[in-house]
């Protein structure tokens, strides 16, 4: 239990470390800005998820297009 602590420890201290170098975490964007403000215009112009995907389909997975489509409506509201 305690050599499991200690090695969480390390672990997060290695990570905040990397952090304030500057490294990044997470899944890199494959989508550009001007894509997404695209991509975006399309969703308020009324295409479907589907129709984007056509487009756009393997720079991004399925779920992240709808996380735009409702972020695009959200602030069209």
């Amino acid at each position: 239990q305690m050599e499991r602590e200690t090695i969480s420890n390390r672990v997060k201290t290695g990570i905040a470390a990397a952090k304030q170098r500057g490294a990044k975490f997470g899944n890199r964007a494959d989508l550009t800005e001007c894509e997404r403000v695209e991509i975006r215009e399309m969703f308020l112009g009324g295409w479907t998820v589907a129709q984007v995907r056509k487009v756009y389909g393997d720079k991004a997975s399925r779920q992240a297009f709808y996380n735009f489509r409702k972020d695009a409506l959200k602030e069209a509201a």
